[in-house]
């Protein structure tokens, strides 16, 4: 596997390329599997949106690492919401043409996007699980601080981009792709008024958990 810019955190050659596990708008998500006990395995990012040749899209890879970094230091104070992820230009395996691409801990377990929950239905799963409370209350309370101070909205409408995972009888909300949904004035335009709706559904969960 070729790639620039980042170091990667494992050794290639102890990974195994498995499975599409996941799609969006202009990502594909495949399942690096570890072949050792001792190193995690990863999902490897596609990104087919941009094209060009390797210097633009290096140049394309730094700008999603700088946003990830501006991203979790903004979502610092809740607790492992967004995973660790690492960018690089490397080989399509569609087509093996150059694609940016990032490797992200692999989360595993129980996945089920946030709003695919009935709002009665989260708010007894909040309720249940205190330590999942706080840290939705966090993350509702900073998602709402970016909205109001920086004019930025997140993507909600990614699929099971903001999800609650369940592993060994513990959950935990992860935010996955923290990045890029503003830089598209197309998307932007055509999913504003979603996204809106999509927070305030949150804002008013967190403001009635909060109040038990």
């Amino acid at each position: 596997m070729d790639y620039k810019d980042e170091k990667l955190p494992f050794d290639p050659e102890k990974m195994s390329f498995r499975q599409r596990v996941g799609r969006g708008v202009s990502v594909e998500v495949f399942l690096l599997e570890s072949q050792d006990k001792n190193i995690p395995s990863y999902a490897l990012k596609v990104n087919h949106a941009e094209k060009g040749g390797v210097d633009k899209l290096t140049q394309y890879a730094a700008k999603q690492k700088k946003e990830h970094e501006e991203m979790v230091h903004w979502y610092k104070d809740v607790p492992n919401i967004i995973p660790e992820e690492f960018f690089f230009v490397g080989s399509n395996p569609r087509d093996s043409k150059p694609a940016v691409m990032s490797v992200q801990t692999f989360v595993s377990g129980k996945m089920r996007d946030i709003f695919s929950y009935g709002e009665a239905e989260l708010l007894e799963v909040l309720r249940g699980d205190e330590r999942l409370k706080k840290q939705f209350c966090a993350f509702v309370e900073r998602t709402k601080a970016l909205r109001d101070e920086k004019g930025k909205m997140i993507d909600v409408i990614g699929e099971e981009n903001v999800s609650i995972i369940e592993n060994n009888d513990k959950k935990q909300l992860i935010f996955l792709d923290p990045y890029g949904s503003a830089d598209s004035n197309e998307a932007r335009d055509r999913s504003k008024e979603e996204q809106k709706q999509k927070i305030e559904r949150l804002e008013r969960i967190s403001q009635e958990v909060v109040k038990t």
